[in-house]
């Protein structure tokens, strides 16, 4: 099946329309405002489907797809590839791919994240995140961004993580 790539590809862009139209309608872009939000969507659907051909036969692959917790508690957001073995890396980020970085360097989550180490990367293609002692505030889309070297870049379809309180 060839047409797989593609077809995930697609619901990739496809997600990140909802999640673009979501922060459209709460945060305007500073731009002209003649550009209106389907020439916007447009413009990224493309790119996106341009960065999805350059990939090839790599495959993200996140779980869950929501996740459910209280606050103090633990998530594990699951991030693995299928594809060529390559050198590479993972970065995770929140809310839009390219969005805000979520990684103990990030102050608001700085010191909650333990990532897959470079050794699992590179044997097992984990690039999975643990996120500790979660916070009403960290509940909103996270994105898994594959990089490989020679090879390209891959996201992953998302994780939707809801915190709620007791």
């Amino acid at each position: 099946m060839r047409s797989m790539p593609f077809i995930r590809s697609s619901m990739i862009a496809i997600r990140l329309l909802f999640v673009l139209h979501d922060c459209w309608r709460s945060f305007p872009p500073p731009w002209n405002s003649a550009m209106n939000f389907s020439h916007f969507t447009g413009n990224i659907w493309i790119m996106t489907m341009i960065t999805a051909a350059a990939v090839g036969n790599t495959t993200v692959i996140q779980s869950p797809e929501i996740l459910s917790k209280e606050p103090g508690e633990a998530a594990r957001l699951g991030c693995w590839y299928q594809g060529p073995s390559a050198i590479g890396g993972y970065t995770w980020y929140r809310g839009i791919a390219q969005g805000r970085e979520v990684s103990n360097n990030t102050p608001e989550f700085q010191g909650r994240v333990a990532a897959a180490s470079q050794e699992d990367f590179r044997e097992r293609r984990d690039a999975s995140i643990r996120i500790i002692d979660l916070k009403v505030e960290d509940t909103g889309f996270y994105i898994c961004k594959i990089v490989l070297v020679g090879v390209g870049e891959a996201y992953g379809t998302g994780t939707t993580v809801v915190v709620t309180s007791k």
